[in-house]
């Protein structure tokens, strides 16, 4: 499961960023739960070790960030 399936399970619908062939989201953030385009995800990103975890995440707010 990556990170978009879990924004999704958790109730989010994140939206394709023009621009990026479907390779970057957008949604509400689920931790500081405000905003509408705020919470930026990428599903098929690897982690900082090279490792795919499931994507990666960040709240350009709140700042909060990590992978599935």
């Amino acid at each position: 499961m990556n990170i978009k399936d879990l924004i999704i399970e958790a109730g989010y619908q994140p939206q394709g960023k023009a621009g990026t062939h479907s390779k970057e989201f957008y949604s509400p953030c689920p931790f500081c739960k405000d905003g509408e385009n705020r919470f930026l995800i990428w599903p098929d990103q690897q982690n900082r070790d090279g490792e795919y975890k499931g994507g990666r995440f960040w709240c350009r707010v709140c700042d909060k960030s990590g992978d599935a």
